[in-house]
């Protein structure tokens, strides 16, 4: 978890410089700067971070554990030899890997149309993989965010479950079940970067109370940390907070109020300010109808579309039923088939808040399933009100996973072995299907046809692929005339000016 904070760290701290150096009117990017955002990284995690992250048990390796390090890396790689094309990452997502500030709408209009002033921070991590490791190989950086989701989940476990095979076992299920995550393999969409941030806060709310104030100015860092990585995050950051503040009631007073509140607001700022001197919105495209930036229409962008979400009071109470038994609704351009998985984490928490409420000692005596349950609904209908998309709900099928592992943890405990190996069969036996399917193809750069064709010359080009053209083909280029926005992010590749 430490390296990972290194690296988010390095590239925010690299931002603040090169925001200072775009009000300053002077160069961004400097070595000097790269090295003073290096040195700072390094310097937070280690006196700032470290004694709050070395709180988080740290369980020694096992067979289980390699197998499944080994299948995600292979199958990680094996996606990765085909390049990434999906929509987003042609569009945007590329474009605003690149460090530094620019004048959107001056110099050049909008080089990313919508996505041109968005939020960059978990973009800019996959920068420095895209130019040392190459094109396809600059994905990786997904594959060990995997392999760290993996490693919380399973220490998560262990705090209640004895086998470590058994552990790893059903960590490894509980973050592969789903096709969402197999899907990013291969690819730079940024959906698996708040999970690791996300998990720690998980840990930090319910298998690790707080104990002293530094507790608190973490916890709202990682918090800060999640929403600047993505707005959207908000679904979760919520019940956390709430949970988190109100047991840690007695550590706040106005001061630690204060500073906590200064530590949340402080990572995304740059990036709020930023947006507003380029659009006049401090979130644009997003709430337009609140800010009402003059480059886009007096309307929220969602509403624009209305592809997502439930459209009725009836369908928003049912939503996250909806996504375990029709996942063709919807809820996103790729169907999850493996959506069902999520029925399991739904009725373990409605029954550990039925029987919170019916028992006040059991509540009591069970805080862990009582917050398990409280999160996860409160997570789930968050997400159903703000978005209802399924593609930003990925951590909470995995959290509802953990809660569903909680409740046959239970069952277990109370002589229901067999029906707790029964009803692990599904879960252990789903990322089968889903390393199946997303190896066909069934996913955001469709790249059936090239894995079945050609993919030897595909692997031929692992570590020289760190230009998409030459420097003497990009200087012939004049001008780039494009359609519509897909591709844009290529065309700032080739000639940033």
């Amino acid at each position: 978890m430490i390296f990972f904070w290194f690296f988010l760290l390095f590239a925010w701290c690299g931002d603040w410089l090169d925001f200072l150096a775009y009000l300053a009117r002077v160069q961004q990017g400097s070595i000097a700067a790269v090295v003073l955002a290096a040195a700072l990284a390094g310097w937070v995690p280690m006196r700032l971070l470290q004694p709050c992250v070395d709180r988080a048990d740290r369980a020694p390796m096992d067979r289980a554990a390699w197998v499944i390090l080994v299948l995600m890396g292979g199958f990680f790689l094996f996606k990765a030899a085909v390049p990434d094309t999906s929509t987003d990452v042609e569009y945007y997502h590329l474009y605003l890997q690149s460090p530094g500030f620019r004048d959107v709408f001056g110099q050049n209009f909008a080089p990313a149309a919508l996505g041109s002033v968005i939020y960059p921070l978990a973009d800019r991590l996959f920068y420095w993989f895209r130019m040392l490791l190459g094109y396809r190989l600059g994905t990786v950086l997904n594959c060990l965010l995997a392999m760290l989701v993996f490693f919380q989940v399973r220490d998560l476990y262990l705090s209640f479950w004895r086998a470590h095979w058994g552990a790893s076992v059903l960590a490894g299920a509980s973050v592969l079940v789903y096709q969402l995550v197999m899907q990013l393999g291969g690819s730079y969409m940024v959906d698996l970067v708040a999970l690791p941030l996300l998990l720690e806060m998980l840990r930090c709310a319910l298998f690790a109370p707080a104990r002293q104030k530094g507790d608190v100015y973490y916890f709202a860092f990682l918090a800060a940390a999640v929403l600047t990585v993505k707005l959207n995050n908000v679904f979760y950051v919520l019940p956390l907070g709430l949970w988190f503040l109100w047991h840690s009631r007695r550590l706040l007073s106005f001061r630690c109020l204060a500073l906590s509140l200064a530590v949340l607001w402080l990572p995304g700022s740059l990036y709020a300010v930023y947006s507003f001197l380029e659009t006049g919105s401090p979130l644009y495209p997003f709430y337009n109808a609140i800010f009402q930036s003059p480059y886009f229409p007096v309307l929220n962008v969602l509403d624009s579309e209305n592809r997502w979400g439930p459209v009725s009071w009836a369908e928003r109470l049912c939503w996250p039923w909806h996504l375990a038994l029709y996942p063709g609704y919807r809820l996103c351009e790729l169907v999850e088939p493996l959506a069902a998985a999520h029925l399991g984490g739904l009725l373990a928490a409605v029954c550990f808040l039925l029987w919170g409420l019916w028992s006040r000692s059991w509540r009591e005596g069970h805080a862990l399933e009582w917050g398990l349950g409280l999160v996860f609904l409160g997570s789930a209908y968050c997400w159903t009100f703000l978005s209802g998309y399924a593609r930003y709900f990925l951590f909470g099928m995995i959290l509802g996973n953990i809660v569903f592992v909680r409740g046959l943890f239970l069952l277990r405990g109370c002589g229901w072995r067999r029906l707790t190996a029964v009803l692990l069969v599904p879960l252990l036996l789903a990322p089968v299907l889903a390393f199946y399917e997303t190896g066909l193809g069934h996913e955001w750069s469709w790249r059936e046809r090239r894995f079945h064709s050609g993919y030897r010359q595909e692997l031929g080009r692992f570590l020289r692929d760190r230009q998409l053209v030459s420097a003497e083909q990009a200087a012939q280029v004049g001008a780039f005339v494009q359609l519509d926005v897909h591709g844009s992010a290529y065309a700032h590749i080739i000639r940033p000016d």
